[in-house]
Parts: C-alpha cells; structure tokens; sequence
C-alpha cells in the first residue's frame, strides 16, 4: 500500500475503553481492528474529548474494575501519548452545532457524540471508529465515515 493510501482515522471513547480494559467485551476486536490499521500505515489521530470521556468512565466504573485516576493517566498516555492531537474546533462551531441539534431535538450524550464527530469530520479524519454507530447519523458529515471495529 502506498503512502497516498493511507488512512486518517480516530477512536471513540468506547474504543479506547475497550482497549484499555482488558475484560471488556470488545477488548479483543478493539485491538484486532487498531493493530491492522496500524500495521497497514493507517494514521491515528487522537480527539481531547475521547480521551477525558474514556478517563471519566475508567475512574468511576464499579469496582473492581475502576482503576484510579493516576494509574488511567498513566495508561492513557503509554498507550497513545504518541499520537497527533485533533484541535477542536473554534467557539462559533460550538454555537452552530447546538443550534443544529436544537433543530433537531437531539440532546443528551448525542451533544457530545456531534462534538466529537464533527471535530473529526472538520480535521480531515476519514474513519471513525467507534462501538455506536447509530449515534452517528452518516448524512451530517463532510468525508467522514462511522465504522464499528472489525477483527478482519
């Protein structure tokens, strides 16, 4: 595969959870998918907001599965401290996305699933790769794409 070929993607805070916990349901597909897109010179580029959601989650699940939040520091930057932040966008992003959901009716966790998806689709980012798929409708995005992790 040529360089021109390769892919800029991005994981949802699910992923990274998945990826992370190693007795979660989809911990085995997660890793799958990321080593053969990794493996194959696709680019991974990470967004603030997945990172801070997939901390919360981490530090405040159940015990014994919560860890603490050094030790979720600690693994969140082992992991992939080396790879490019996305910039989110600018404050009248902010402003436009909610009226465009308000015009909608959506609400909830779907804000920041816009937020996330659209800081995506706004840098450039080809694939999101994420375990809820249908909370991203395709139709709202420039060239991204939502796709689920897949072990081939």
């Amino acid at each position: 595969m040529n360089r021109a070929s390769r892919l800029k993607f991005t994981l949802d805070s699910n992923c990274l959870i998945a990826l992370l916990h190693l007795n979660h349901a989809h911990h085995q597909t997660t890793k799958l998918d990321l080593e053969r897109r990794l493996n194959r010179g696709d680019t991974l580029h990470l967004i603030p907001h997945t990172l801070l959601e997939a901390f919360s989650v981490l530090t405040r699940i159940p015990v014994p599965f919560r860890r603490e939040a050094s030790e979720v520091h600690s693994l969140l930057r082992k992991n992939f401290g080396e790879f490019q932040m996305i910039e989110p966008p600018g404050s009248q992003e902010v402003w436009n996305l909610l009226a465009q959901l308000a015009a909608s009716e959506i609400g909830g966790g779907r804000t920041y699933d816009s937020w996330i998806a659209l800081t995506a689709d706004n840098a450039g980012i080809q694939e999101f790769v994420t375990w809820n798929a249908r909370h991203f409708p395709p139709d709202r995005f420039k060239k991204l794409r939502i796709v689920e992790p897949s072990e081939r």
